[in-house]
């Protein structure tokens, strides 16, 4: 998987960047850090429940294969439909650049634009940037509530620059860079408008926050289990 510049992959599987950039941001984000997963986490009761929502979170990821494949399948069958046949108005010009090939990238946002409501865009496409916040908001006490909200916004605008064509940076070093200049950002923000040393707010980290009860051992065994049994079904 580590490809060398050049290869007609190499822009989703940058070189060496696979394993020490934007591939490890993509899972620990996507698999630990994702918006209904902090949700059920920081709303909790307590730590019995937090551990619960967790649980309950994992199995709710169970359904992802769902929300990536089949879009993807959607587009290829609308792309895939002879000429002259009926498909959704500009589902095959989407899909086609200007010199004659096929733009795999347009398919997801090009149904996202689609199909779903107004209200509805931002959830489906928010702010990667919550695992640089989350990140230094647990290893690090004097990140401040402000430098925190700072970072996540000005992470979309940095985001965004980095996606500009004429850098010619890969996705997932885009996300590298994105994750390092959030992070910046926040301890920057955060220590220009902290007053004291640590964050009062900040936890005491022991080890009774890392214990688990039976409930959640049970279920982390058996969403282990189902993982295990869709990929021997469908690898």
């Amino acid at each position: 998987m580590i490809l060398e510049r050049g290869h007609p992959e190499f822009d989703n599987l940058p070189g060496i960047a696979i394993l020490i950039g934007g591939m490890w941001i993509a899972n620990l984000y996507y698999w630990g850090f994702n918006q209904y997963i902090i949700q059920r986490t920081l709303a909790a009761k307590s730590l019995k429940e937090a551990q619960k929502g967790i649980a309950f979170a994992a199995f709710l990821k169970l359904i992802i294969p769902l929300i990536v494949v089949v879009p993807g399948i959607i587009a290829y069958v609308m792309y895939a439909q002879p000429e002259g046949t009926a498909v959704i108005d500009g589902a095959r010009e989407a899909f086609i650049k200007s010199d004659g090939a096929v733009n795999y990238d347009k398919a997801y946002p090009w149904l996202i634009g689609k199909f779903v409501p107004i209200g509805l865009k931002g959830v489906v496409v928010a702010s990667p940037s919550v695992l640089a916040v989350s990140m230094i908001g647990l290893f690090w006490k004097k990140v401040t509530t402000r430098g925190a909200i700072w970072g996540a916004i000005l992470s979309i605008p940095v985001a965004l620059i980095l996606k500009i064509q004429a850098l010619g940076l890969p996705f997932m070093d885009q996300m590298l860079y994105t994750f390092i200049i959030t992070i910046v950002i926040s301890g920057m923000i955060s220590l220009s408008t902290n007053e004291n040393d640590d964050d009062p707010k900040g936890f005491i980290i022991t080890k009774k926050l890392f214990t688990t009860d039976k409930t959640f051992n049970i279920a982390s065994y058996v969403i282990v289990l189902i993982l295990a049994l869709l990929y021997t079904i469908f690898w």
